[in-house]
């Protein structure tokens, strides 16, 4: 496993294993990739504890697996193979679980917030992640052909109020046998990073990272499950 961070416009850290990950802090929100119904993004019910299960366009390289379907959770996350139900807050990362967790929490968009998650070929918006992975990987070879975009926009936590919301966003980008994963946090996006346990009664801190689900292959975000994680978006 090897590390590299590099600094340019935005702070960029990143790790290699297999896949090439990418996480992106402190840029606008204008510079997200463009979300919502203006864009026909599919959006999940307002609630508590939903998911949406996707097939992808063709087969998508994470770690030491080929996926050809995943499921996009409310809860901050997107899981291979199976979904991972309902939010668990005695579950650490790593889950042993193939996942990537911009931000795995309890999240609830009864109040406020909405999941959206689109497939598309856009030429422009290859082009855009095509932009972000070369600021990462400026001797990566590679020709894009398809990306999955799941944000997290304006969404609330359980028992949480309208006033605290955050936006995140996770972009697979496929280039046939090149995978890579983006994960965006707008300057602001993270307003709440601890919600109190709908079991427990005491406070839980959101996490962040990524797994293989095997042969201890995973990757923690700075600051993830602890108070730092609130420094995502800086």
């Amino acid at each position: 496993m090897q590390f590299k961070t590099a600094y340019n416009v935005f702070k960029i850290v990143l790790v290699v294993i297999l896949v090439e990950i990418s996480v992106v802090n402190c840029v606008s929100e204008e510079e997200l990739f463009a979300f919502g119904e203006d864009v026909d993004d599919n959006y999940m019910a307002s609630g508590d504890e939903t998911f949406a299960e996707v097939d992808l366009p063709s087969i998508f390289y994470y770690l030491d697996d080929e996926q050809e379907s995943l499921v996009v959770h409310s809860n901050g996350f997107v899981s291979f193979a199976a979904p991972i139900p309902g939010f668990r807050e005695d579950l650490k990362i790593p889950f042993y679980h193939p996942y990537i967790a911009p931000f795995y929490a309890d999240v609830d968009t009864t109040v406020s917030g909405r999941v959206y998650h689109r497939k598309t070929r856009d030429a422009n918006l290859l082009e855009k992640a095509t932009t972000y992975i070369r600021k990462a990987f400026p001797y990566h070879q590679f020709q894009l052909e398809w990306l999955f975009i799941a944000t997290w926009s304006g969404v609330g936590h359980y028992k949480g109020a309208s006033d605290q919301v955050n936006t995140f966003q996770t972009v697979l980008a496929s280039g046939g046998e090149k995978s890579y994963v983006l994960i965006l946090y707008p300057t602001a996006g993270i307003s709440w990073f601890q919600m109190e346990g709908r079991h427990s009664g005491e406070m839980v801190l959101a996490q962040a990272g990524l797994d293989a689900g095997s042969n201890n292959q995973y990757y923690l975000l700075p600051g993830q499950g602890t108070p730092d994680i609130r420094y995502l978006d800086r």
